[in-house]
């Protein structure tokens, strides 16, 4: 599985989201993918951006709150993932462990990534 935090003021968001729905179109079978937008305003925000970058099939989550997200300053102790950065993305193995996170911007359609999950998903 892949976790993904994001928020709609992130300049590398609106880059590395349309790689991130390619990797769900095509991986979507056997990989799991949730975005979180940890945007304040939740969908007001999140939603119009969505369809300006054109995403259609990412499975996208709402975290206004921050039940799923902590901010590294320790500010807000709330979720289970961390964000140091954004985006975000953390690797989740089929048993729920976390095996690795990236901080920063991905491209989800290199060669390299590709080769990366399917790595992880032999090992699982």
């Amino acid at each position: 599985m892949v976790v993904n935090i994001w928020a709609t003021w992130s300049q590398a968001c609106q880059t590395e989201l349309p790689k991130l729905e390619s990797l769900h179109e095509a991986r979507g079978k056997d990989l799991d993918i949730a975005a979180i937008a940890e945007d304040g305003a939740a969908g007001v925000v999140a939603e119009p951006f969505l369809r300006k970058q054109g995403i259609k099939h990412l499975p996208v989550y709402l975290d206004p709150d921050g039940v799923a997200i902590a901010t590294a300053s320790g500010k807000q102790l709330a979720g289970p993932f961390v964000r140091y950065t954004t985006p975000m993305s953390y690797l989740i193995t089929r048993e729920g462990l976390i095996a690795g996170y990236i901080a920063g911007p991905v491209d989800w359609t290199s060669e390299a990534v590709n080769d990366l999950i399917a790595y992880l998903m032999q090992a699982a």
